[in-house]
């Protein structure tokens, strides 16, 4: 049984997870295969990913206080073949699994293949953010349809994917670096004094569900929207990060003061990261660059400046 430190983004995870009562703690995903294989092909199909992705086979322990990861060498509970009656039985038997707690020192990978009574297929995907991102779900969905079309004789070329091992063990080389207490000591400096989290409102509530805000915008708003991009040269990213710190400003009453802005980071730069499965997302603070006596647009292009 190999032991090994989080890496960085999985120690954000895990603070997540152990400070916020674990409510953004996993993923869950059904995804719809093309093809209608046996329960037996979908068996293997399970078991192979298990087996070739250890990952996929970590527990978080404690060692002396300090949180590792374990990587078990058998697969033990980590999968199964079910069948529904329907595909919108997969959806309630998905959400409700999503509501189910995953605690970090038990299993964080639940697989589960399915077919349906109406042929349909497809894979339930259950992991904990420790151990993943939405690029692993993409991944595993991926390479689960082209184990599936192997083990059926179609001519189907699996993905090279690379042993998240490999990242740790490089991650632990990067943090005991001199490189790396210097870049320490320039984000301290960066954000000295700001430290205290705001809030617009406080949850309280012990929910493992994920509160999503989602605004849809209208075809003409969107129209407008990309046309204000285009004349201005920025990406609709950098307006609407605008907006929301046009909106934080004002809403907190932060007038005269600097704030920062938290925004995921897909941080998979190379196509061996890009072909791992596991946590790869990382967080960055992004000053909020507006200011009162500025135009929209000059605050526009002064936040575009920044995330480039």
């Amino acid at each position: 049984m190999r032991l090994l430190p989080l890496s960085r983004q999985q120690k954000v995870i895990y603070e997540m997870a152990l400070y916020g009562g674990d409510r953004i703690a996993t993923i869950t995903v059904n995804a719809i295969i093309a093809d209608n294989p046996s329960k037996q092909v979908m068996q293997k199909a399970l078991e192979r990913l298990l087996i070739e992705n250890e990952i996929l086979r970590a527990r978080i322990i404690l060692e002396q206080g300090v949180p590792m990861q374990c990587f078990d060498d058998e697969i033990g509970q980590r999968y199964e073949v079910r069948r529904f009656t329907s595909i919108e039985e997969v959806d309630l038997f998905a959400e409700e699994l999503s509501n189910k707690p995953m605690p970090m020192n038990g299993n964080l990978c639940q697989l589960i293949a399915f077919n349906t009574e109406d042929e349909k297929n497809g894979l339930i995907i259950k992991l904990h953010h420790i151990i993943s991102d939405a690029w692993t779900v993409m991944l595993l969905g991926r390479q689960y349809d082209a184990y599936c079309k192997q083990l059926q004789g179609e001519k189907n070329d699996a993905l090279t994917l690379y042993p998240y091992t490999d990242y740790l063990e490089k991650n632990l080389q990067e943090v005991n670096s001199s490189r790396y207490k210097k870049d320490i000591s320039f984000w301290l400096d960066l954000y000295a004094g700001r430290t205290n989290a705001c809030y617009l409102s406080e949850k309280t509530e012990s929910s493992t569900n994920t509160r999503y805000v989602q605004f849809l915008l209208e075809t003409e708003e969107t129209s407008i929207t990309k046309r204000i991009c285009q004349q201005v040269g920025v990406s609709s990213f950098a307006f609407f990060f605008t907006l929301l710190s046009v909106y934080f400003k004002r809403s907190l009453r932060q007038e005269g003061r600097s704030f920062y802005l938290g925004t995921p980071v897909f941080n998979r730069s190379g196509r061996i990261q890009q072909s791992t499965l596991g946590m790869f997302v990382n967080n960055y603070a992004v000053p909020a660059a507006v200011e009162d006596e500025l135009t929209f647009t000059e605050n526009l292009r002064r936040t575009s400046s920044l995330l480039v």
